[in-house]
């Protein structure tokens, strides 16, 4: 009965195909099968390394943020403090003019800090000197957008959190960074106040030189963003659970500014796109290293198994020449295939040999001893007739020595 024809087109390829298309069939399988694995692994681990990565730089970006502010207090005390604050008050008899139309100005007035100044500190949007009775006098603005109507007499209240400190307050839904800084000579009293909306201008110089995140204020129930430094990516408004969709949101903390009327985050956001592309590139490279790894040891076990494959060659050649020098088998040529199917059949080959040369020996040597036996029965009856020979001749003669035969029993 015929094998099968798979079964005989196995047998035919050499050992070493076989091994190589076992080795690289387990191979893919337990590829695919790990690939899915380490690849989930490897984005778990990689999220959660980024998030702390990312936690550090929200620190950062609140750090700078406190930076900013800083500066921003620093620039209405220096505003006061220089001299020609002082005699610009002195020089105009400013303290002598009481009420009258509000003196607005839209290039640095002379009581301003000067643009070299500001260079190092932070640039408030605007500024507004009031005299000693809270009315408001002169107004600086470095843009176009018109101003809160609650600046031109600003509370009691919002005077006073300001004083000597970096404010954030909550006008009309809309997050303002102020402070504020009094000036007292015996002529009189007056009050300087810068003010900048925290919008995505201050946002962005908050973060001065340094690699630009994605940062935004987060309202004080944690739901909604109050603005950001690209508001096209984080329109003010937009809810933290939809942006939680695309972003990782990073900064849970909240932050008490100068009695601010809320609690303020920082929150840094970052696509969850580019952590997506991050991670694939990082997976990308671990996989070209396992293909590496994968590729130097089929090489590697390729030719370990032409070597193995060399070694049974030759025991199969000389498994063929003993079978025709000891044996005189007639053994056909070798054919292609498998190595080690080869030499199997060259064993029972040589097996069958043996066994018939084992009987003929065997059959041989019973008919010598069969030979033997016959001769061997052969030289007793010999013998036996030569024993009885002798004896009739003997009886023959005794009986020719007397008169008359006799007869012998």
């Amino acid at each position: 009965m015929r094998a099968p024809v798979p079964r005989n087109l196995w047998r035919r390829l050499p050992l070493t195909v076989k091994m190589v298309s076992v080795t690289v069939a387990v191979g893919l399988v337990v590829g695919a099968v790990t690939d899915r694995y380490i690849d989930r692994v490897v984005g778990n681990l990689f999220e959660s390394h980024l998030q702390n990565l990312l936690d550090k730089q929200s620190q950062e970006d609140r750090l700078r943020f406190d930076h900013y502010m800083k500066s921003f207090r620093q620039v209405v005390r220096l505003t006061v403090s220089q001299k020609r604050f002082h005699d610009y008050l002195a020089g105009e008899n400013w303290f002598r003019k009481v009420g009258g139309e509000v003196h607005s100005r839209k290039k640095v007035p002379p009581w301003f800090l000067t643009s070299s100044s500001l260079r190092v500190l932070a640039v408030p949007r605007y500024a507004f000197l009031f005299d000693g009775e809270g009315h408001l006098r002169e107004v600086y603005a470095r843009s176009e957008e018109t101003f809160l109507p609650e600046f031109l007499r600003p509370t009691a209240l919002l005077m006073e959190k300001s004083l000597g400190q970096p404010h954030i307050a909550l006008l009309d839904g809309f997050p303002f960074m102020i402070a504020s800084e009094e000036y007292e000579v015996p002529e009189g009293k007056a009050t300087l106040m810068i003010v900048s909306p925290i919008d995505d201008r201050l946002l962005l110089a908050t973060q001065g030189d340094f690699p630009k995140r994605l940062i935004g204020l987060v309202s004080e129930d944690g739901e909604s963003v109050l603005t950001s430094n690209d508001t096209d990516l984080l329109p003010p408004g937009e809810k933290l659970e939809k942006l939680r969709e695309n972003f990782i949101v990073t900064g849970r903390e909240y932050h008490d500014y100068g009695g601010a009327e809320a609690p303020i985050r920082i929150s840094s956001f970052v696509p969850t796109g580019e952590i997506q592309a991050m991670a694939a590139i990082f997976v990308k490279e671990e996989k070209m290293e396992r293909l590496a790894t994968a590729f130097a040891f089929i090489s590697s076990f390729t030719l370990l198994m032409l070597w193995i494959t060399a070694r049974i060659r030759r025991v199969t050649n000389q498994v063929e020449e003993f079978s025709a020098e000891a044996l005189g088998g007639d053994v056909p040529p070798l054919p292609p295939g498998d190595k080690l199917e080869i030499l199997a059949e060259r064993f029972h080959l040589l097996k069958d040999e043996v066994l018939r040369s084992h009987q003929e020996i065997r059959r041989e040597s019973e008919e010598r001893t069969a030979r033997q036996m016959k001769l061997e029965r052969q030289e007793r009856m010999l013998s036996l007739l030569r024993s009885v020979t002798d004896a009739v001749e003997v009886g023959v003669l005794i009986g020719e020595g007397e008169s008359s035969p006799r007869r012998t029993s």
